[in-house]
């Protein structure tokens, strides 16, 4: 979010893979012990952006965020991509545009 922010993207949906995270970052009240600090960053981050929507996608779905998460987490430092990615990656993001195109959904 805060990238968002620094690239003056006024509208995110971001998707994440825990539906109880996704659920709770949407709702106002809902509490969710183990991420609650997390969760509250967020809400405070909401105030910044013209609308925000977290979705609970299942991690068969994104299979291209799951490749991305692991490759981040190889990383030594923090790496931002904006105009591409990866080269690690680019293979899944051609697969999901090819299902996309395709009518595919799963």
């Amino acid at each position: 979010m805060r990238v968002a922010r620094s690239l003056d993207i006024n509208h995110v949906i971001l998707e994440t893979d825990a539906a109880q995270v996704a659920y709770a970052l949407n709702s106002r009240t809902y509490k969710l012990d183990y991420s609650s600090t997390f969760v509250k960053d967020c809400h405070h981050l909401i105030k910044e952006f013209s609308s925000v929507k977290f979705m609970h996608a299942k991690r068969s779905c994104n299979k291209v965020a799951h490749e991305l998460a692991k490759v981040a987490m190889s990383k030594d430092r923090i790496k931002v991509w904006v105009n591409g990615g990866p080269c690690e990656i680019m293979a899944f993001v051609m697969a999901e545009k090819l299902k996309i195109v395709s009518g595919c959904t799963n």
